[in-house]
């Protein structure tokens, strides 16, 4: 059933009329309680929380750059320190890592997949965690895969994890296997 031209134009003019009157009420909805200001567009809380959080994202950053930078108490890879020679095996339980030197390696710290450690860090930035002393020259040190920690304690777990890359830094040098 379509409409013909003439009830299409009193349909436009009642829907003007019944908007005449919505405003008309609006208005004296406002003037009845003058101490309700009638609405303004403005700034929106959405606004107003970006600009709250670009302002300390800002702040940060130009706070983090006057920061000295804190001394890392981890060996540190410089001029003097050399590749390791040696390698690693993994069978599925333990690392044997492999000192091929005549000389030992002191103070060392390993890694798997870039993020399990050995020993667990320890302290304030990783500050307090302990070293393993000494890997003696020709000889093998053997290391459980569950000895290997995140930050948060979780251990690795060879089921699970593959374990694809062992990095290791020592006071003489770094050395660094993948599988």
């Amino acid at each position: 059933m379509a409409l013909t031209e003439d009830e299409k134009q009193k349909i436009i003019e009642q829907e003007e009329f019944r908007q005449k009157i919505r405003e008309q009420e609006t208005y004296k909805a406002q003037l009845q309680s003058p101490h309700l200001p009638p609405k303004k567009k403005g700034v929106g809380c959405l606004t107003i929380i970006v600009v709250v959080f670009v302002s300390i994202a800002i702040f940060g950053a130009i706070i983090s750059s006057q920061v000295p930078p804190t001394p890392n108490t981890s060996p540190q890879n410089t001029a003097s320190q050399e590749e390791l020679i040696g390698a690693v095996r993994f069978d599925q339980m333990q690392f044997h890592v492999i000192n091929q030197e005549q000389k030992d390696w002191k103070n060392c710290r390993f890694t798997v997949n870039g993020k399990y450690r050995f020993p667990p860090e320890q302290g304030l930035l990783g500050s307090e965690t302990k070293v393993v002393r000494t890997i003696e020259a020709n000889s093998t040190y053997d290391i459980g895969a569950g000895e290997f920690t995140l930050k948060d304690g979780s251990r690795f777990n060879a089921i699970t994890i593959k374990p694809q890359n062992l990095s290791m830094a020592c006071d003489n040098g770094f050395g660094y296997w993948e599988w």
